[in-house]
């Protein structure tokens, strides 16, 4: 998305260990690549949550997110969710939970959405 930081996307880190996948939810920069995490090492599951969504302030658009993650609220994603079901303008970071089928918006507010350039 095009944010004032530049533009930025909702980024899964991966870690192969001896007890399974793990990873950690963050944005990253499409500029230099950093890193800014919004979670810890998580166990991972296998499956991203890519499908329409209603988010706790009613909003319903498209959400595509990361590989599925096991957070201490249950299998959530994060990801960023459109501002329409199809055809979006703007987006928003947050996590969409498996168990409520909610999408969680993370506070940093609406952004034009970012495809490249």
């Amino acid at each position: 998305m095009a944010t004032p930081y530049g533009p930025l996307e909702a980024y899964l880190q991966e870690s192969s260990t001896p007890y399974g996948l793990y990873g950690r939810a963050a944005m990253r920069s499409l500029i230099n690549g950093n890193l800014s995490y919004v979670s810890g090492w998580l166990p991972e599951g296998s499956n991203a949550y890519i499908q329409t969504a209603t988010a706790t302030d009613g909003v319903v658009g498209y959400f595509g997110g990361s590989r599925i993650l096991a957070t201490d609220y249950g299998p959530a994603s994060y990801g960023v969710q459109h501002n329409a079901p199809s055809n979006g303008t703007y987006g928003r970071f947050g996590w969409f939970n498996g168990l409520t089928q909610l999408f969680y918006p993370d506070g940093s507010g609406w952004f034009p959405l970012y495809f490249g350039g």
